[in-house]
């Protein structure tokens, strides 16, 4: 890979936490739609199930997005975190708008988890989706043999 085509290139990787700490503290909503959503699996109780939570897009929220890329020979890195979640994904957004907008990026899991998870939450938080992150159709890199 040459160093221009790398240069092209956004590394990113997001943390994720579950809305609230515990079972017992979601409200009543939201504890039907988790009981919901394992209520065919016999093996282990929803509340048990609640550890995953911070996996599942409705039931957690984004603390922190981690971004490298390569300026010439140089690699530089910026996270976005904050209480506020709707504030980091706007910040994050804009910066990916006015300095990333040609890039391809690149994450492990990205297509599987980062990428739909900062969409899903971006759109719970009413921000519309950056054009870098329409991805619906797309091709991805796959793997990358030099």
């Amino acid at each position: 890979m040459s160093q221009a085509e790398i240069n092209n290139i956004l590394f990113l990787d997001i943390e994720t936490v579950p809305l609230v700490y515990d079972y017992k503290q979601l409200n009543e909503p939201f504890k039907k739609l988790w009981d919901l959503k394992w209520q065919y699996n016999k093996e282990i109780t929803a509340e048990q199930q609640y550890a995953k939570a911070g996996i599942y897009a409705e039931f957690a929220k984004v603390v922190c997005i981690c971004v490298g890329y390569f300026n010439g020979k140089e690699f530089r890195i910026k996270s976005f975190y904050g209480e506020d979640e709707k504030i980091l994904l706007e910040d994050f957004k804009l910066t990916l708008e006015r300095h990333f907008s040609a890039h391809a990026l690149c994450a492990h899991n990205g297509k599987e988890f980062d990428f739909p998870f900062m969409c899903r939450r971006m759109l719970v938080n009413g921000i519309s989706l950056p054009e870098v992150l329409q991805i619906q159709g797309k091709k991805t890199l796959g793997n990358y043999t030099p």
